[in-house]
């Protein structure tokens, strides 16, 4: 039976995602141009046809027990020890581990390989492993305010991450 590959998201929308895809090109993000900024919710997932419904259902059902987000993003931290992976910070994390709470379970329940940590990454590759990376200090700074009202479900299709369906908050 035929896989697809999804993953789900807090997608950031125009003109923060314009911001943020500028602060990506500066820092050579390869991920540029194959995936939105966003903050991942549902790490990508192999799913066989017949269990799409019963994904979608659980994010919809999430989606209609949230509401909207209103997040910081930034300033840019790194994983540090465990991955050189830039990322911005979100703050407050409450209704984003809540969504992913809401979101783990049913067909989408599986080992957590690391434990949950809202961000949204600038750059997959990161900064040196071998010391101090001058990103963090330069981009200290760097924040910004997004209202977000909706989870998308994403699909990985020619390399990429497209959007899938999405689901407004409060509404499903």
């Amino acid at each position: 039976m035929a896989r697809r590959r999804f993953a789900v998201a807090l997608v950031v929308p125009p003109p923060v995602s314009i911001e943020i895809d500028g602060l990506r090109r500066a820092l050579g993000d390869r991920q540029l141009g194959r995936i939105d900024p966003h903050i991942t919710i549902i790490p990508p997932i192999n799913l066989h046809e017949d269990q799409i419904g019963d994904a979608l259902a659980v994010v919809q059902a999430a989606a209609r027990a949230a509401g909207p987000m209103a997040l910081t993003l930034g300033p840019v931290d790194t994983f540090a020890e465990t991955s050189p992976v830039r990322f911005l910070a979100v703050d407050p994390w409450e209704p984003v581990v809540e969504l992913h709470r809401s979101c783990w379970t049913d067909v989408l329940d599986r080992p957590e390989k690391r434990p949950f940590h809202p961000h949204c990454t600038v750059d997959i590759d990161g900064g040196p492993t071998d010391g101090p990376d001058p990103a963090l200090d330069l981009l200290a700074g760097f924040r910004v305010q997004v209202e977000l009202d909706r989870v998308t479900v994403l699909e990985n299709v020619d390399r990429g991450w497209d959007p899938y369906i999405a689901y407004r908050f409060g509404l499903g």
